[in-house]
């Protein structure tokens, strides 16, 4: 049901402007997902030959993820993202306004500083579990479930060949004991959106996250 609702969100609106440790379980008080907006048609070109290429780009934005070479994933990015969410994700929401949306933008230096907590270790181990070829041909892709502690996690992969748009959906659903034997139930997602260029590249034009 979340890649439904998050295909038909994007196709209709999108941004290309484009929890809570460092296992990244579902936050708690976390904004809602902000509807799209902005489309930056230009970089949003109908498929072709070169933009069919996207999945090599893709293998190699994984293998640089893996690697854990910065210098390698900073091609894969547009900077800057123009993101209020992402400051939650690195941890730093003073740069943040949550009631007027407002935000300081991330740049090269911030991907630099937070690098680790933008790509952290749950994300990177289910971006290895995708099938490529299976993604490529079906435009789909949901990796089997990671479990880290009482937290769950899933990536949702989609491609929406019309706008050529690229999202990985990393959800997460934990169980925290909240004392006297009971249990509360978080879900969360972390939303990474990539336009797929004219020459076949993905880059990484927002982030958000829900729940």
């Amino acid at each position: 049901m979340i890649i439904k609702h998050l295909q038909a969100f994007v196709a209709s609106c999108l941004i290309i402007s484009c929890g809570n440790n460092a296992t990244q379980p579902a936050r708690t008080g976390q904004p809602a997902m902000k509807e799209i907006t902005q489309v930056e048609t230009a970089q949003l070109a109908p498929a072709t030959s070169d933009t069919a290429k996207w999945i090599n780009s893709f293998r190699e934005f994984r293998d640089a993820v893996y690697q854990r070479k910065k210098e390698k994933v900073k091609p894969f990015i547009e900077f800057p993202i123009a993101s209020h969410e992402i400051w939650y994700l690195v941890g730093d929401d003073s740069k943040t306004n949550v009631q007027t949306g407002e935000s300081i933008p991330f740049t090269e230096k911030d991907f630099e500083k937070h690098y680790s907590k933008l790509f952290f270790k749950e994300f990177v181990n289910c971006l290895l579990k995708v099938k490529a070829e299976e993604l490529y041909k079906s435009g789909k892709y949901q990796t089997p479930s990671i479990k880290d502690g009482t937290t769950t996690y899933v990536l949702y992969c989609t491609v929406e060949k019309t706008n050529n748009i690229l999202t990985l959906n990393l959800n997460s659903h934990s169980r925290v004991d909240i004392g006297n034997g009971e249990y509360e139930s978080g879900e969360g997602s972390t939303i990474y959106i990539f336009a797929i260029l004219p020459n076949g590249t993905i880059k990484l034009k927002n982030l958000q996250m829900a729940g």
